[in-house]
């Protein structure tokens, strides 16, 4: 089963498991356990994970900010696009 929550402004207060979050508005803490945390932040494209995988065979489609900077509307555009490839792959 995969979970995930989204919080926005929130600094993090350790590395290792259980996972701590400062809340931005009310300064409370939030503790979770899970596999990662994945931060999303800057203005600069990260995408060592699709090169990584890419290395190891697996097929990786490259969308969004992974490709470079842009608005949310091109990313979403390009995770239709790939969507509906995926959905016509496995259609044919």
């Amino acid at each position: 089963m995969f979970l995930s929550e989204i919080l926005v402004q929130t600094p993090g207060k350790g590395t290792e498991k259980p996972y701590n979050l400062a809340g931005p508005y009310d300064g409370g803490q939030k503790t979770f356990t899970g596999d990662a945390v994945i931060c999303a932040l800057g203005m600069r494209s990260v995408n060592q994970l699709a090169k990584q995988l890419v290395d190891q065979r697996y097929p990786v489609d490259v969308i969004g900010d992974a490709i470079r900077p842009r608005k949310i509307l091109d990313a979403v555009h390009e995770g239709f696009q790939v969507g509906r490839r995926i959905q016509l792959a496995n259609f044919l």
